[in-house]
């Protein structure tokens, strides 16, 4: 089954044919979610692992030269950027998006 969705974002488009085949009684057995929604969910596994190698990696550097007090305190500046992150979209009715996604990253 295929469908084009207009006028709608692609979260809230993938959010209503979940639920619409969940509510269905001749459901599938099986449901494959392709195209755009398949990208975007493999962009967003990639940019996660991506954000744990920088915490990874990037933290022993700054503790072998700095000591460990200047990694703390720039992971907890990150963390709180990070809720940043994720309770600004509901209040600007905006998406979370690939954009937003690096922004954590950086």
């Amino acid at each position: 089954m295929t469908a084009r969705l207009e006028n709608v974002d692609l979260g809230a488009g993938v959010a209503a044919v979940q639920r619409t085949i969940a509510d269905s009684t001749c459901r599938p057995p099986s449901a494959r979610y392709g195209g755009a929604y398949e990208e975007q969910q493999k962009s967003f596994k990639d940019l996660l692992v991506v954000l744990v190698l920088a915490v990874l990696l990037c933290s022993p550097c700054c503790c072998s030269v700095r000591g460990f007090a200047a990694p703390i305190r720039g992971d907890r500046v990150a963390l709180l950027s990070t809720i940043g992150v994720f309770a600004r979209p509901p209040h600007t009715r905006t998406t979370f998006n690939l954009s937003s996604f690096m922004g954590v990253i950086m």
